[in-house]
């Protein structure tokens, strides 16, 4: 939903062709051939620590026919990759699920060349976007996937954190932009249900299942959401966070 609107604002960032580029926490290869679509002549290093999803993305890069991408298993934390080796370093969708972030944040200042930069885009549930007409019903279920997010230590409101956390380990000219999305802006083979994100209705199920959110707060928010989508002019604006950061040119 936000590629094609990332992609200014990771050149505004500093982000184009002939690069080195590390993306951190790479899953299953989507956004990685994304940027080797839209950045032609970068040359990216993907860190991936699940291994299912290191196997997913050799195969679905190597069917897209990638060859400046070398796919790697590790932990960000400790990337095993080495110093000053980078231009630029992209973390989408990662960070809220870390348990430590700095620590993250100081690996990848580690393997970053003097003067690159890193990019952390994530969301921020106090400032998710809105529904019209509302679906309060929502709200329950979100509030539960912060819970359950922050009890496996990590952080549904990265968002607005990121450039603190930027800040706090050193990098200079921070920087954030807000990238929205709306309805109106969805591609082919998209439905509305894109929009609901952490709270979409297979992970609301494991949720329950798991006893983050009661069995009546899943039925009332999808009901809310089936009149929602049966409204005259159903309309959805979402909000992600990017926040950038430069290493010193210097030690």
């Amino acid at each position: 939903m936000y590629w094609e609107k990332e992609v200014p604002v990771l050149k505004t960032f500093g982000l184009r062709g002939g690069m080195s580029v590390v993306e951190l926490g790479s899953g299953g290869g989507t956004v990685t051939d994304f940027l080797l679509r839209r950045f032609p002549g970068i040359a990216v290093t993907s860190v991936e620590l699940r291994a299912e999803a290191v196997a997913l993305a050799r195969t679905y890069l190597r069917d897209r026919e990638h060859t400046d991408v070398r796919i790697i298993q590790a932990d960000v934390l400790k990337t095993g990759l080495p110093e000053n080796s980078f231009d630029f370093a992209y973390a989408r969708l990662v960070f809220r699920y870390l348990s430590e972030p700095l620590g993250a944040i100081r690996e990848t200042l580690r393997i970053l060349k003097p003067e690159g930069r890193l990019v952390i885009s994530d969301i921020d549930l106090g400032l998710w976007g809105f529904f019209d007409p509302p679906v309060p019903e929502l709200k329950p279920a979100l509030d539960a996937y912060g819970r359950m997010l922050a009890a496996r230590g990590g952080d549904a409101y990265i968002g607005r954190r990121a450039i603190g956390l930027l800040k706090a380990v050193g990098l200079a000219h921070t920087k954030v932009e807000a990238v929205a999305t709306t309805s109106d802006d969805l591609g082919e083979g998209m439905s509305m249900e894109t929009f609901l994100g952490p709270v979409g209705w297979g992970r609301l199920e494991r949720m329950v299942k798991r006893g983050w959110l009661t069995r009546h707060a899943m039925k009332e928010a999808r009901e809310t959401w089936d009149h929602f989508l049966t409204s005259p002019s159903p309309f959805v604006l979402k909000v992600m966070w990017m926040s950038a950061g430069e290493k010193a040119a210097h030690p």
